[in-house]
């Protein structure tokens, strides 16, 4: 990671690269320890195992959001046939929450399916990450069910999607 991307101490979005898996796993472990979980690389949260390999061979992206060579927030898009992309991924580590990087990565997602022709964004999301939701609803995101994963948590997610205007996020 270089500093020469964006200013000394100050936050920058960059896509992802290969050496970035440790800290993005990291990061991601953090904020699942908020909940008292923790990433499965191996099961549910493969796409964690090498981010930036596992989203280009399917011909995603996958950003973070630098500072200080520290990675603080994620965000993946992953193009699906069906007129959609997908939303995977969006982490903001405590420290610079509330700060709008979850919109402004959010939006990004958005303006890369608006970008590839794709019609609306969809996601899952942890019942678990209420501010998350508040957030996707904010943004024109409404519910349209819910999935049981069967990991070691039980876990249950919500899918939300938005249908993309012409116009920028």
């Amino acid at each position: 990671m270089s500093d020469s991307l964006g200013p000394r101490g100050m936050p920058f979005v960059r896509l992802a690269v290969p050496a970035d898996a440790t800290a993005i796993q990291q990061l991601v472990n953090g904020i699942f320890g908020e909940y008292g979980l923790a990433i499965a690389v191996d099961g549910v949260d493969e796409h964690l195992a090498g981010p930036a390999a596992y989203f280009h061979a399917r011909s995603g992206e996958f950003w973070v959001v630098e500072v200080s060579r520290q990675i603080l927030a994620t965000v993946g898009a992953l193009p699906h046939d069906n007129k959609a992309v997908e939303l995977k991924a969006l982490y903001v580590h405590p420290s610079i929450r509330r700060q709008g990087w979850g919109r402004r990565l959010t939006t990004l997602v958005m303006d890369y399916a608006r970008a590839m022709g794709k019609k609306r964004v969809i996601l899952w999301s942890d019942t678990r990450f209420t501010d998350a939701h508040r957030l996707y609803r904010g943004l024109g995101f409404r519910a349209f069910g819910q999935r049981d994963l069967l990991d070691i948590y039980n876990s249950t997610e919500y899918g939300f999607e938005c249908e993309l205007t012409a116009g920028p996020g």
